[in-house]
């Protein structure tokens, strides 16, 4: 199954029936298993440590630009993860000597 709130649902609906799920966010942190070593209970599934990968995306950015003035990072802030990713860009661009601009994303509401 995909996504986190289908695993949210599922392991709500049933603590039997074995729950496989794939979460772009921290399956601790979204409450899918206890830990990631030991997922524990019916619910194991598939994380990518995207989080992890920002101080590298930071050094890729800056090879391809070498002396950016400033570099506009855009973020959305009702993504339940914004604080990990905001915490983690900002300690990136520290690192590297570099200026960030955080910008939150506006999302068009419809009608």
């Amino acid at each position: 199954m995909g996504g986190h709130l289908s695993g949210l649902a599922t392991k709500a609906t049933t603590s039997n029936i074995p729950i496989v799920f794939n979460a772009g966010e921290d399956p601790v942190t979204l409450s899918l298993v206890s830990s990631i070593n030991r997922p524990g209970g019916n619910a194991t599934g598939v994380y990518v440590f995207l989080v992890e990968m920002d101080a590298k995306r930071m050094e890729l950015l800056r090879e391809l630009v070498p002396n950016p003035a400033l570099i506009a990072v855009l973020l959305n802030p009702n993504q339940t993860r914004f604080k990990t990713v905001s915490e983690e860009i900002a300690e990136a661009a520290r690192a590297a000597g570099q200026r960030i601009e955080p910008s939150r994303e506006q999302r068009a509401r419809n009608p």
